[in-house]
């Protein structure tokens, strides 16, 4: 389901055909764009934690004061014989320590969040993503169209777009020039960038801010079939795919968008699994989203899905 906080990136990079080609080969992943290709997530970075995790943290290494007056360690503290509310980092810990089994597990959590930060200089993904690609997750629901002078490519993201993520990409690539609209999924708060040499250029003159994402979503519904048809059989995509007004792909008859479908699959739920949850899903829909999660272990490759004056 499409949050009305979505932002829509629509990319477009012209210059040489070497560029395009190399461009194309580091940063689409199969039919994904990821930002994986400009900055590697650290291997042994641990995922998000729950939030309980932030009072052991402040127990362990931060401002212990920030915990001294929990209600939750009121008992503790008295079993243990300790103070209410507590007095030292001491007694932050042993009441931690003290709440079976909740407690000694956020202080677990804690100490790898701690050795996340010494190691690769964030506590866990979320804030590595935010400090080293300007943003809160990876690219998400890709719509590319490839020339061999030219590349027009739409992502989604969950936060605004950030002018440093497009500095990284001009930064790779300074003989492109970048032009790069956003907007949120109702069409607001529009932002123009172009990048050139790896430095911000004049912007061309101001577009009305429904324009851009009319533009975006045109874009996105006119390539959405086609750039998935290059991964996956054209017939089946045809029969299992229908598009929202943004170009978002749902299965054909249901409710159920293929981001969210995949997302479930990612977390371990089987097409098979789907298809007990929506009794809509049909054998072609689970077909095509076996294909889909397959087709992101391609490796990328050059493909022309038109000419530049239709991207």
């Amino acid at each position: 389901m499409t949050s009305y906080l979505s932002n829509y990136v629509l990319l477009r990079a012209s210059g040489a055909d070497s560029a395009i080609t190399s461009f194309v080969a580091q940063h689409l992943n199969g039919p994904c764009l990821s930002f994986e290709s400009l900055r590697p997530t650290p291997a042994g970075l641990a995922a998000d934690f729950p939030s309980d995790v932030e009072d052991a943290f402040d127990a362990l290494y931060g401002d212990w004061t920030k915990v001294a007056g929990r209600h939750r360690f009121i008992e503790p503290a008295r079993d243990l014989g300790r103070p209410f509310p507590l007095r030292s980092r001491e007694d932050a810990i042993a009441c931690h320590e003290a709440l079976e089994p909740y407690g000694p597990e956020a202080l677990a959590r804690a100490r790898v969040r701690h050795a996340n930060i010494a190691t690769h200089g964030a506590g866990d993904v979320a804030t590595w993503c935010s400090r080293n690609w300007h943003a809160d997750t990876d690219a998400d629901r890709t719509v590319a169209a490839i020339a061999m002078d030219g590349l027009a490519v739409s992502f989604v993201l969950g936060s605004a777009l950030s002018e440093k993520l497009v500095r990284l990409y001009s930064a790779d690539y300074p003989e492109l020039e970048l032009d790069v609209r956003s907007a949120l999924a109702t069409g607001k708060r529009a932002k123009l960038l172009r990048f050139g040499r790896g430095k911000k250029l004049a912007a061309k003159p101001p577009e009305a801010e429904g324009d851009v994402a009319r533009e975006m979503f045109a874009f996105r519904r006119r390539h959405a079939c086609a750039w998935l048809a290059q991964w996956i059989p054209a017939k089946l995509v045809a029969r299992t795919i229908a598009l929202d007004d943004r170009g978002d792909c749902f299965l054909q008859g249901t409710d159920v968008s293929v981001d969210f479908a995949l997302s479930r699959m990612r977390a371990g739920t089987t097409p098979a699994g789907l298809q007990r949850q929506f009794p809509e899903i049909t054998d072609a829909h689970a077909e095509l989203l076996t294909a889909v999660a397959a087709a992101t272990a391609v490796s990328a490759r050059i493909l022309g899905t038109g000419d530049l004056g239709k991207l």
